[in-house]
């Protein structure tokens, strides 16, 4: 699952990406609904700000895990979203990219293919923490692999469920921003 990339593939990448953007704009423009228009730009504004945000956190494999993540051909549409996180929390940058990339394969080995599933992911920042909340909208075909994996919590951390269904896992994760 983990991938070295270098700058001509994140460059790709991300020139496919905005192409796409681009195309976009120019379908709807070329429809005449402007609003439309307004509407994706915002969207990519803020869709900027918050790569922004993340970029600035001082946690850079988990930047770049949570920005190539749909680049990777896996079987789930992803974003993410950053509230009110001003620092970020470097100490944990490693251990949760670890503990994320394992998430990642049990999602990988447990969800529909043929089901549009979503996985959103939410941080925050809890003062001597910084919390993700994860928000898997889809099809599970199994949780013998999910559940035990989230009932082993790293020791940093503090996990809380929220939600178990074969349609919705919605859980946060807490990790102790370690001095």
């Amino acid at each position: 699952m983990e991938k070295k990339w270098d700058i001509i593939e994140i460059l790709k990448y991300c020139r496919h990406d905005w192409l796409n953007k681009v195309q976009l704009i120019k379908g709807n423009l070329e429809l005449g609904k402007v609003d439309e228009v307004k509407g994706i730009i915002e969207a990519f504004i803020m869709e900027s700000k918050n790569e922004a945000q993340l970029s600035n956190l001082h946690m850079p494999k988990m930047a770049e895990l949570l920005i190539t993540l749909n680049w990777r051909g896996l079987p789930f549409a992803f974003e993410y979203e950053i509230l009110e996180v001003k620092k970020g929390c470097p100490m944990v940058d490693e251990k949760m990219y670890n503990w994320t990339l394992s998430f990642i394969d049990c999602l990988n080995q447990s969800l529909d293919p043929l089901v549009s599933n979503e996985l959103k992911v939410i941080l925050y920042d809890k003062g001597e923490s910084i919390r993700f909340t994860f928000d898997l909208r889809g099809k599970l075909l199994t949780k013998d692999l999910i559940a035990p994996f989230l009932g082993e919590c790293p020791a940093s951390a503090a996990l809380c469920i929220n939600e178990c269904t074969t349609e919705e896992l919605v859980f946060d994760i807490e990790w102790k921003c370690e001095i």
